[in-house]
């Protein structure tokens, strides 16, 4: 896993949402109407969804009846949203009480035995699993992760499952009904209270779990209980004539990582935002005998290797890191991006400053040009106007940035003669000033001694902002001089950091994904990671007494915990996928009676069907059946939110709240309010005295 999950939209899963729920409830209003006109409209709302869920089917009725029928529909959605609305949150919290003290009588905290049993000789089999102490740390946080989320999910389910069905069947539910209670106070009161056992088991077995591995953990992997908060930047790569590419594939199977060539100008390429100050860690040196504290910028790096030969086996494969400033490339692409200003540049990007005066001087730009005229030229201020400007400006330099101003300015307010006046001042004043200019707008670029890349573990390297050393032209004279260079004032633009790497040796290749490389930012602590992986296993548990009540309103206790155990299995496997692949149209071989007819006649996935009226009717029904196989597979929770949340801090990285914990709280509470509302029609319809 690189734990470098695409932020979570919360607005578009309420589209979703509300669209999957809007379109079940469209689906269940019809439905309903149709079995009250077909079952006898005198008995309302209740008889036709009734007549719905027992399968029963009574003879045609008159109009009159039919129009009471549907009048009845909308008399059950009525007092549906009243009971819904109208609920006592004083009931609801008596009868969760009530639910946690039956679940305690049902023995439900004997699960405290197993889990005993399981951490007093589990430390007889973890102890020094691995000598490397990131593995041992891993090894024990999975261990006890695990561990907590497969003994609290059977309790919750069968407790879920089997609570309402046996109470109906022994009748002791039918005397609380009688009672001024809402039947939706009773699903809502149910849930709330195996919420609450729940909740107490797992904060039991959270602290010995926590209290567990900070006392087994051998002391040499101590340092590695931490959450690490990594930045990511954006990946790219430069080919070995140093122009922008892709990585060579070196025949590896798994093509996550691209490979670098050694010993040329091929680069892995990542850009960095929001890189500031605050990135930095806090340090302790030894300096003249003293401890002082220091800031440093921690890169983790994990690259992998690609050798061609072996030579001497001994000797690792070495990379080094530069860090980039591309000034002339920047200000070369904002200017290039404007019509007809194509060739300036490659010129710019060479320091070639007269030849693009002349490019520029022959630019006529028309109306429909003058908005990216406008963003080209500004672009082209900004992103030079902390080299023209500032201590070392000059009359020249500050009359380039006020011309390329003036060019923004002229294509904003939509004026073609004032545009073509301020391009030919640019012009001239890029080619009067043009070897003041290449010294002034350069290339930044600074390096760190070249390392090893140590395979199939983590390398972190300690980069001090201030210690770096570069050779510029002075300003005035023109001559080389070293100038010393500090990362965030000379480097960074704007909190962007460009990073390169590149391989050393001839002959060996460095293999890099995006998640390869990242800023380590200050850790958290590791109480913080593990509160919240117990956080997502709290929530899985929610979501699973959800359905787990709403199956029980409905179902006996057999049936809704095989129902309830196969929406756990298909939500959280790999059958998912191949759900989706199904009702995306990208299966082979087509719908279900496509693939009748390909099997009838004994045709292969790949070979088209015949054109024809028979093709073109059975695409259509397998359309409309992947449709409703579309909404049916929405209905099934995506439980795999909840076990992305437990694969990060076993590897050592914080929970991100947007990526990991977002989306698994809202999936827990965009099932609470159908389930509620299900649970309520179901309790509603079914027979509380029956045995």
């Amino acid at each position: 896993m690189s734990f470098e999950l695409p932020d979570f939209s919360l607005l578009r899963a309420f589209g979703h949402w509300a669209l999957i729920v809007g379109a079940l409830i469209g689906v269940a209003v019809l439905l309903s109407m149709m079995t009250a006109a077909l079952g006898g409209g005198q008995l309302g709302f209740l008889r036709a969804i009734g007549s719905l869920v027992r399968g029963k089917r009574q003879g045609g009725l008159p109009w009159g009846e039919v129009k009471e029928a549907y009048a009845g529909v909308f008399r059950g959605i009525r007092d549906a949203i009243v009971e819904i609305v109208g609920m006592s949150p004083r009931r609801v919290w008596a009868l969760g009480m009530l639910t946690f003290k039956e679940s305690t009588r049902r023995k439900a905290l004997l699960v405290f035995v197993i889990f005993a049993l399981l951490f007093m000789f589990g430390g007889w089999f973890l102890a020094d699993a691995n000598p490397r102490a990131d593995l041992q740390v891993k090894v024990h946080v999975s261990f006890v992760l695990t561990a907590i989320s497969w003994l609290i999910l059977p309790v919750a389910l069968l407790l879920s499952c089997w609570g309402l069905p046996e109470d109906i069947k022994q009748r002791t539910l039918h005397t609380v009904v009688t009672k001024p209670v809402r039947r939706s106070e009773v699903i809502l009161g149910r849930m709330v209270g195996y919420s609450c056992i729940g909740t107490l088991v797992l904060s039991v077995m959270g602290v010995v779990g926590y209290i567990w591995i900070v006392r087994l953990v051998p002391a040499n992997a101590q340092s590695q209980l931490v959450c690490r908060v990594p930045v990511y930047g954006n990946l790219g790569f430069l080919n070995r004539e140093g122009d922008p590419g892709t990585g060579v594939n070196v025949g590896d199977i798994w093509e996550f990582r691209q490979y670098v060539e050694g010993a040329s100008k091929a680069r892995a390429v990542w850009e960095f935002a929001g890189v500031t100050p605050k990135v930095m860690v806090t340090r302790n040196i030894q300096e003249s005998g003293e401890t002082v504290e220091v800031k440093r910028l921690l890169l983790e790096t994990r690259f992998e290797a690609f050798r061609t030969h072996k030579g001497d086996i001994k000797s690792e494969v070495f990379c080094e890191l530069f860090f980039t400033r591309n000034t002339r490339d920047q200000a070369a692409r904002a200017l290039a991006s404007c019509p007809g200003l194509a060739r300036i540049g490659g010129m710019l990007s060479d320091g070639d400053f007269r030849g693009a005066a002349i490019v520029l001087a022959e630019a006529k730009p028309t109306p429909a040009d003058f908005e990216q005229f406008e963003a080209g030229c500004r672009d082209f201020a900004n992103i030079t106007r902390p080299f023209l400007s500032g201590e070392s400006k000059s009359e020249a330099s500050e009359a380039v940035l006020q011309a390329a101003t003036d060019c923004a300015n002229a294509a904003d307010a939509g004026s073609g003669e004032k545009l073509s006046a301020s391009l030919k001042t640019f012009s001239g004043l890029l080619d009067t000033h043009a070897d003041e200019l290449s010294r002034r707008i350069f290339d930044l670029r600074v390096s760190i001694p070249a390392f090893e890349v140590q395979e199939y573990q983590l390398n972190l390297l300690e980069i001090d902002p201030a210690a770096f050393q570069a050779v510029v032209q002075d300003v005035k004279t023109g001559n080389d001089v070293e100038r010393e260079i500090d990362l965030f004032d000379d480097i960074v633009d704007n909190g962007k950091l460009r990073v390169e790497v590149s391989c050393v040796d001839s002959g060996q290749y460095v293999g890099a994904a995006r998640p390869d490389l990242f800023i380590r930012t200050p850790d958290r602590p590791f109480w913080v990671g593990f509160s919240k992986s117990i956080v997502g296993i709290w929530l899985m548990m929610e979501l699973v007494v959800i359905l787990g009540v709403t199956a029980g309103s409905l179902l006996n206790g057999p049936v809704s915990t095989f129902l309830v155990f196969g929406l756990v299995l298909v939500g959280g496997t790999g059958f998912r996928d191949f759900l989706q692949t199904i009702v995306a149209g990208q299966s082979r071989g087509g719908g279900v009676f496509e693939s009748i007819i390909r099997i009838v006649k004994h045709m292969n996935p790949t070979t088209k069907l015949e054109t024809g009226v028979l093709t073109t009717i059975v695409k259509g029904v397998d359309g409309a059946i992947t449709g409703m196989l579309w909404l049916a597979a929405q209905i099934i929770p995506d439980f795999r939110s909840f076990g992305r949340v437990l694969e990060f801090l076993p590897n050592g990285f914080d929970v991100s709240w947007s990526t990991a914990l977002l989306p698994s709280v809202t999936v827990t509470v965009g099932y609470l309010i159908p389930c509620l509302l299900v649970g309520y029609f179901c309790l509603k319809l079914r027979e509380l005295e029956q045995k």
